[in-house]
């Protein structure tokens, strides 16, 4: 099989997918903005990890079905390491991973200045299997003035306090925000109950992001790992690693879930 890169064109956004880097997404280029949307590539973001594995830290990857090496899966686990079929059919960019025993389709529309992109992940053993899954969305903090998170309990990630992160956020009656995006400072990430949506104030316009899914993956990377940029990532489970995830997926059944993402030019 022939894996081709694959994009779709609309009024508002050119979106394209490298099937060769597991279906990443390396630009959502919106017209009106004259610039990506997603933290751009560049030679300093790129990792080395096991086997020789480079990954860049910049633009949007699926994760699946870890994020930290975890039940036998490496570092972000299998899906961006594996070669995706990306298609573009009647305006739909279609991309599947076959990854035995997971087989993982993603299918991303556009209406207007709306962004969907909605998953099926389909168990094909006979068993039931631990699944993490995490749209491993990268967006630059140039440009961005603050971040709004809806209010909730919030999880500390790999090597994070609460206390500290207390002290990071501007926490009030009607939700979280992200003011210090300074590189002063260090990384760090948190889980949030995606119950209420993340708004990304930038400069020059507002970025809505809406999921299905359970939970909201915050990182602020200030370039400890690469590109500065702050992670969105929609997520079944509040934690980076498989085995605590308490996720599982019965053999033969598929886990259906959604995010989307409005833009609004200011």
């Amino acid at each position: 099989m022939t894996f081709n890169n694959a994009r779709i064109e609309t009024d508002e956004f050119r979106i394209t997918a490298d099937p060769h880097r597991g279906g990443k997404i390396v630009e959502i280029f919106a017209y009106r903005l004259r610039r990506n949307l997603l933290a751009e590539e560049r030679p300093d973001a790129i990792l080395r990890l096991e086997k020789d594995a480079v990954f860049s830290v910049a633009g949007w990857d699926e994760a699946f079905p870890t994020l930290e090496p975890s039940g036998g899966y490496p570092t972000l686990g299998q899906a961006w390491r594996t070669a995706a079929d990306c298609r573009s059919v009647d305006n739909r960019l279609v991309t599947q991973w076959n990854m035995p025993p997971w087989v993982m389709e993603r299918e991303i529309t556009t209406v207007g200045e709306t962004i969907t992109a909605c998953y099926a992940i389909t168990n094909t053993s006979a068993a039931a299997l631990p699944a993490l899954w995490a749209s491993h969305l990268l967006f630059p903090l140039d440009g961005l003035v603050h971040a709004e998170l809806p209010l909730g309990r919030m999880v500390p990630g790999p090597g994070c306090e609460l206390n500290y992160l207390e002290q990071q956020l501007s926490i009030g009656c009607a939700g979280v925000r992200i003011e210090d995006t300074s590189p002063l400072a260090k990384s760090w990430k948190f889980f949030l109950p995606a119950n209420g949506p993340v708004v990304l104030q930038y400069r020059d316009a507002c970025l809505s992001l809406t999921t299905e899914a359970l939970w909201w993956g915050i990182w602020l990377n200030r370039g400890v790992l690469g590109t500065r940029c702050l992670g969105i990532e929609p997520t079944n489970a509040p934690t980076d690693v498989l085995d605590e995830a308490r996720t599982a997926i019965a053999g033969g059944e598929i886990l259906r879930t959604s995010w989307q993402v409005q833009v609004k030019p200011l």
